[in-house]
C-alpha cells in the first residue's frame, strides 16, 4: 500500500510520498491497522478523500475508516468511487468536451506540430520571442497537464505568428 499525501502548501496543492507498506494477502482490518500506523503523525481529522483501486477488501477498509472518522471526528471522507484520480481526470475531460473548444486537440496538435520536424523547429525559433516549444499533452491525464497548458499559454502569440508566416509563404512547408 502506497501512502501519498496531497496538502496545501504556499497557496497550492503539493503532493508528497509518505511511505510504502507491503501487506500481501490481508483483510480490511489489517489494511486499516497498517494505514493508521503509516499516518500516525498526520491529523486524521483533516482527511478529505482516500483513493484506492477498488477491490472488495479496499471497500471494506474504506467503510471501516469512514466509521472511525465519523465516531472520532464527526465527519467522513468524500466518496468519489474507487479511484478518485480517474474520476477527476474524467471530470476535466467532460468539462473540456462540453465547451466545444477542442482544447485537447489543440494542445495535442501543438506538440505534434514541432515534433520530428527540425525544419519547423528552426523556423519557429527564428521568430519566437521565448525560444520555447510546446510540452507534451496527454488526453487521459488531465490533472498532470498543467505544465503543458501553461507553456501553451506562454507561447501562443509565437504560434499564431508562426502559422501566419506559414500561410503567407514566409516558411516553406512540405505538402507531400
Amino acid at each position: 500500500m502506497d501512502i501519498i499525501v496531497r496538502f496545501w502548501h504556499n497557496d497550492q496543492v503539493a503532493t508528497g510520498y509518505l511511505t510504502l507498506v507491503i501487506i500481501g494477502h490481508a483483510k480490511a482490518d489489517d489494511i486499516l491497522s497498517a494505514f493508521y500506523q503509516c499516518v500516525e503523525k498526520l491529523k486524521l481529522s483533516k482527511i478529505l478523500q482516500i483513493s484506492m483501486d477498488g477491490s472488495n477488501v479496499n471497500w471494506k477498509f474504506f467503510e471501516n475508516l469512514q466509521a472511525d472518522l465519523k465516531k472520532e471526528y464527526s465527519h467522513e471522507a468524500l466518496s468519489i468511487e474507487s479511484c478518485g484520480l480517474h474520476i477527476l481526470h474524467n471530470s476535466f475531460k467532460y468539462g473540456e468536451s462540453s465547451t466545444g473548444w477542442n482544447i485537447s486537440e489543440i494542445l495535442s496538435s501543438l506538440c505534434w506540430l514541432f515534433k520530428d520536424s527540425p525544419a519547423r523547429r528552426e523556423d519557429f525559433l527564428m521568430l519566437s520571442t521565448l525560444k520555447k516549444f510546446p510540452l507534451k499533452f496527454c488526453k487521459v491525464r488531465w490533472l498532470e497537464n498543467v505544465p503543458a497548458v501553461e507553456r501553451a499559454i506562454q507561447i501562443w502569440p509565437d504560434v499564431v505568428s508562426y502559422v501566419q508566416n506559414v500561410e503567407k509563404g514566409v516558411f516553406v512547408t512540405n505538402k507531400n
